[in-house]
């Protein structure tokens, strides 16, 4: 009776190991299947990495040029200074104008004056 326990106890055993054989079986399978995951991942950081490094180039590019724009372009208050000078300017000319135009009337009745006089000296 003790053979046919033990024999009990080995066949059970042996189906167990069987199981475990094609459970290990699909183990191997998942593992493998997992590593061929793990490397299209690594491949998509390796793209993702590229990507980043030329997005931090371009930012970096653009900051240069943002600098520059910001060193070069004309301040707000550069714009009323300028305004403010351009004012002047126009002022100067348009109070040149009237001076002109006075003077040129002045001339006008200085002729007319210098024509009366000489008439009278003529005479």
């Amino acid at each position: 009776m003790e053979e046919n326990k033990i024999i009990k106890i080995l066949t059970k055993h042996g189906t167990m190991l069987t199981k475990h054989d094609k459970d290990i079986g699909l183990v191997k399978g998942d593992v493998k299947e997992l590593k061929t995951d793990m490397k299209q991942v690594k491949g998509d950081i390796r793209q993702i990495d590229t990507q980043i490094d030329f997005l931090v180039k371009k930012v970096l590019e653009h900051d240069e040029r943002l600098d520059r724009i910001e060193t070069n372009m004309a301040t707000k208050k550069d714009i009323q200074n300028i305004s403010g000078t351009l004012d002047k300017l126009v002022g100067l000319a348009e109070k040149k104008d009237q001076e002109l135009t006075i003077v040129t009337h002045d001339m006008r009745h200085l002729e007319g004056r210098v024509k009366v006089l000489e008439k009278d000296k003529i005479k």
